[in-house]
């Protein structure tokens, strides 16, 4: 019986992998799953998926499914592969949900915590979560970087209309300095 729930947990996480997969596939990702990651210790880590936008942008997420909801464990588990690899962002998928503890330390450490009671469910939170913003944009012709904004803190390029002195990241929702354009003055004489 034992191994029947074990059986079926296996192919729920193949599954939720598989799903997560296809879903950033279509947001323009390249995707490697599982992902083997070289991290600056030399230590070779395993994530459930590695997706990148661009060479400088990695993203990498971890995935679980059982019948219980994942604990601190695993999201230190993941936390040491961020502190070794240093992706642009982290995430963990998991199936059914997430501890209060866990969550408190994803918030801690910058791990984006997506949960759901279905794979169909997690898929969709995956997608309302700042991942979507990561994906790569097709170049729009006469749109130049020139007053372009770029976050600090996650790379993010956009364009704004506003004139406040902080805006908020589209993307992380950071708040980042918008600088100043340079003002020149002329000394009239009389």
């Amino acid at each position: 019986m034992a191994q029947a729930e074990e059986s079926s947990a296996g192919e729920l996480a193949a599954r939720l992998t598989d799903s997560v997969k296809r879903y950033l596939l279509t947001l323009g990702f390249r995707v490697e799953a599982p992902a083997k990651l070289r991290g600056e210790s030399g230590t070779e880590h395993t994530a459930s998926l590695s997706a990148t936008a661009d060479p400088n942008a990695r993203v990498i997420l971890d995935t679980y499914s059982s019948g219980e909801k994942i604990g601190e464990e695993e999201v230190i588990n993941t936390y040491t592969k961020v502190l070794d690899t240093s992706p642009s962002r982290a995430y963990i998928v998991c199936l059914p949900g997430a501890t209060d503890l866990a969550r408190r330390l994803g918030g801690i450490y910058k791990i984006g915590l997506v949960e759901g009671s279905s794979i169909d469910e997690a898929v969709v939170n995956l997608g309302v979560s700042s991942i979507a913003a990561a994906a790569p944009r097709p170049a729009v012709p006469g749109l130049s970087k020139t007053g372009a904004i770029k976050c600090h803190r996650c790379g993010y390029v956009w364009r704004t209309r506003s004139e406040a002195r902080y805006v908020t990241c589209p993307s992380c929702f950071d708040k980042v300095t918008r600088a100043r354009p340079a003002v020149r003055v002329i000394l009239q004489r009389e």
